[in-house]
């Protein structure tokens, strides 16, 4: 609980790190310096989700990523995995995949979700890691 009080903290100091802010979809759009910073601070209260093939996932992701394809039928079902009171990054790889299924995951009732606008693509060349 107080991970994520910290991660609404640093929410409300990174506002101006925001890319779109609050939107009217029902997610918020972070820069990958916002979601790195919100990786941090949320510890274990973030639940990060790679929306890329199979494939693209072992190539190299987000550390403490999951992954569920957005592309697979079965994604809607999929996401019921996830925890809808915890707090959702989504990512892809150039930020048009995740934010199809950030929109998803706002219809199917998870309260918070972030979407990383540029993917893993713009993370990488930010210079943050991936396993």
């Amino acid at each position: 609980m107080v991970k994520l009080h910290i991660a609404n903290m640093i929410k409300e100091l990174l506002g101006s790190s925001l890319v779109g802010g609050s939107s009217s979809s029902g997610y918020e759009t972070l820069d990958v310096d916002a979601a790195s910073d919100l990786i941090e601070a949320s510890g274990e209260g973030l639940q990060i989700l790679d929306v890329r093939t199979p494939e693209e996932f072992q190539s190299g992701h987000i550390r403490s990523a999951v992954n569920i394809n957005v592309r697979d039928p079965g994604f809607a079902e999929q996401i019921s995995m996830l925890k809808k009171d915890m707090p959702v990054l989504a990512y892809c790889k150039g930020g048009v995949r995740s934010e199809s299924a950030s929109t998803i995951l706002v219809s199917k009732g998870f309260k918070q979700v972030y979407n990383m606008q540029g993917g893993l693509d713009t993370w990488v060349k930010a210079g943050y890691k991936v396993e």
